[in-house]
Formats: C-alpha cells, sequence, structure tokens
C-alpha cells in the first residue's frame, strides 16, 4: 500500500467526560506510520517521507506485529524516566550517517506507541475507531519496545490530571464511532495541551498588526535562539513600559521586528512546541527585571 496521509485532531477538547469518547496521551515524538507486508516493513514520517532506514528498531517492531500484512498508526517516542523526551526523539529523525544512527540507537532508544489500524488485508479506516482499536490489540502485541497506547473510555479527566502531573504534553479525545479520514484534522478527534512555564530572553519587538515580543532561549548547540512571537497577555500599560525601555536597547531595524540589545528577560507560557523548537499558544506573563539572560535556558 501506499503512505497514507495521517488523519489529526483539532485544537480544544471540552468534552472530559463523555461515554462515546476515549481519551489517550498526546505522546511528545512524531508520527510514524508502519507498513508490513510478508517480511517487507516500512515507515513513513508525518509528511510521507520513508524513514525506515533512521530506525534500527523496525525489525523488531514488525516482530509485535502478529499479522502479514497491516497498516498501523503511531508515535515514536523517546523515553527518559517516564516521560517522553520530543527532543531526543526529534533528534532521530535529525541524524543520517550510519554509525551516528547505530550509536542513537542506544543512546536514544525510541519506542513505538501505536493507537491505530487502518490496514490489516482489509481496509479498516472506514470502521468506528471502537473496531479498530478492538482489532489493533488483537494484531499488535507488546513487547519489543512497541506498545498500545493506553486508553481511557469515558473519562479524561483523571489522564488529563496524570499527564498535567508528570509533565507530558497534554491530551487526545476521539469519539468511539469515528472514522478514519486520511489528511483531515477532524473534529472527531480533539487535543488538550498543558500549559508550560518559561523564562526567555527579549530579542525584538514589533508594533504592527499589534504590540509583539521576539524571545528567545539558550540550548546546548545554539544561543539566543528565537523560539516565538508573544502578543497576547500584553496589555496597554504593560506594552507602554515594555516598549519605553526597548526602545533604548533597539541596535537594528529588520523588516517585521525590531532588534534590540538582548540583556532582558520575561516569562511566558506556551501550550505547543514544533519542530525546531518553535512554540505556539503562546501568552506573556510577567516581567523579569533580576532575571539573567545566560540563565534562560530550554529545559524540557
Amino acid at each position: 500500500m501506499k503512505w497514507i496521509a495521517p488523519m489529526k485532531a483539532e485544537k480544544g477538547l471540552s468534552l472530559l467526560n463523555d461515554p462515546g469518547w476515549i481519551y489517550e496521551p498526546k505522546w511528545d515524538g512524531f508520527r510514524v506510520q508502519i507498513h508490513k507486508t510478508g517480511l517487507n516493513v516500512k515507515a513513513y514520517s508525518l509528511t510521507g517521507e520513508e524513514i525506515g532506514e533512521k530506525l534500527t528498531e523496525l525489525e523488531k517492531w514488525a516482530q509485535s506485529i502478529s499479522i502479514r500484512n497491516a497498516v498501523l498508526d503511531g508515535e515514536a517516542v523517546c523515553l527518559r524516566g517516564n516521560r517522553p523526551d520530543y527532543d531526543d526523539a526529534a533528534y532521530r529523525l535529525r541524524i543520517s550517517r550510519s554509525d551516528s544512527i547505530r550509536q542513537a540507537s542506544r543512546t536514544h532508544p525510541l519506542t513505538l506507541v501505536v493507537f491505530d489500524l487502518l490496514y490489516d488485508g482489509r481496509d479498516m479506516m472506514q470502521e468506528t475507531l471502537a473496531l479498530r482499536k478492538e482489532r489493533l490489540a488483537e494484531t499488535a502485541g507488546t513487547g519489543a519496545n512497541l506498545v498500545l497506547s493506553p486508553v481511557s473510555e469515558g473519562s479524561g479527566t483523571g489522564l488529563l490530571q496524570f499527564t498535567k502531573e508528570q509533565k507530558w504534553e497534554g491530551i487526545i479525545g476521539k469519539k468511539k464511532s469515528s472514522l478514519y479520514v486520511p489528511g483531515m484534522r477532524s473534529p472527531d478527534w480533539r487535543r488538550l495541551h498543558h500549559e508550560r512555564m518559561v523564562d526567555g530572553i527579549i530579542l525584538g519587538y514589533r508594533t504592527a498588526p499589534g504590540f509583539a515580543l521576539m524571545l528567545g532561549l539558550h540550548f546546548r548547540t545554539v544561543r539566543y535562539k528565537p523560539v516565538a512571537w508573544v502578543e497576547q497577555g500584553i496589555d496597554g500599560p504593560e506594552a507602554e513600559k515594555l516598549l519605553g525601555m526597548l526602545k533604548r536597547l533597539e541596535t537594528v531595524r529588520e523588516e517585521g521586528m525590531n532588534r534590540v540589545e538582548p540583556i532582558l528577560c520575561c516569562r511566558f507560557s506556551y501550550t505547543e512546541r514544533g519542530w525546531m523548537h518553535k512554540l505556539s499558544g503562546t501568552k506573556y506573563v510577567c516581567f523579569l527585571p533580576g532575571k539573567r539572560p545566560e540563565d534562560c535556558l530550554w529545559s524540557t
């Protein structure tokens, strides 16, 4: 079979207790679609790139699939303790040299968390999620770093609290009756991200269409890396105060941004993290007059 564009979840989960829904953790890794045809097995990324050469675990994952022909949807995660580490999982996709891949399989091992079955010798995408889950449990055996995504039926409250306490990304709610629609961001699947706080360095600002700050962080290999525009939460008086300070620190005017000397810091929140550490769902919390820029470090 050809790669199938993955179904995605919409933002906003308001139904946390509904007998017609199931609730799962939102795994902080990267999407993987496994295609098994007899002894042949392939893996595809969220965008359809074949990534099997990067996944030394692929053959063992395939051995945990009990049927000859199958297409499974899941998430590859790198577990550190009891928590998925997105940065370490993403590292596996960035490397391409064979010796680096072999070494990373030991230092950054991946677990495949499977949550859907699209094909088992017949097209399962027009079957309900409830039926696909039943068949998935019969098809994918736990072991060799392949596990079934745990499910809470009818109530997501406890799972939401658990993932918050464990500092996981959030949860996803899915209608039991939902069909799998390739490439669709479906209202039958909804995600809820936990809000996370971080202290960032003010790298610049803009005044149109609204006042906003460009914030950055220090990483192990990159310093002063831009990660987010933050506009929400900055009211009129606070914007005026910040603008007064930043104008005195202005260094370069670029299209869409005025860069400043990076010596001021503020606290902000975010709900989603994308590729290359781009943060979204951001909100300004407060100015940090006593914070040193060198202490604004990225931490998972």
